[in-house]
């Protein structure tokens, strides 16, 4: 009777291994393996998005759209905090398709461009006084002449 019990027993293993290789390997079924949840992030877009909508929300209505959305109440109390200081700081949602990255480089680009622009307007101003200078020193040579009648 054990011989069979040990032959049944090597049976359902062949079959549990064609079943199922993980299993024959030491490891878990695939069905017993628990889900692993991945921390979800979310854009600046969808969060402002969602906090229009939840701060439109009239009584009981919350609910059912943080259930539509799959959040949690605590999870619009943290974004509503993360939007009072972005506001405060005067910062907003960078805008699609541009990282931090990006928009230090830019900021480089456009401080060398004032610099470049600044020292620019410097050497046309020093032109034009000294043009007004010019002009002022000549229309002076001019009276000295007419003021000693030669002409």
């Amino acid at each position: 009777m054990e011989m069979v019990k040990a032959e049944e027993a090597g049976a359902r293993s062949e079959r549990s291994e064609r079943r199922a290789p993980a299993a024959a390997a030491g490891l878990a079924a695939e069905a017993e393996i628990p889900q692993v949840g991945r921390k979800r992030r979310y854009t600046a877009g969808y969060k402002l998005k969602v906090l229009e909508e939840a701060d439109g929300c009239g009584r009981g209505e919350l609910g059912g759209l943080l259930r539509r959305e799959g959040l949690y109440h605590s999870t619009i109390v943290k974004w509503r905090a993360w939007r009072a200081k972005m506001s405060e700081q005067g910062l907003g949602p960078t805008p699609k398709g541009q990282s931090p990255k990006e928009l230090r480089n830019q900021l480089k680009r456009l401080e060398r461009e004032n610099r470049r622009l600044t020292l620019r307007l410097k050497r046309t101003e020093g032109l034009v006084d000294l043009q007004k200078k010019a002009l002022k020193l000549l229309e002076e040579l001019g009276q000295d002449d007419e003021s000693s009648g030669n002409s």
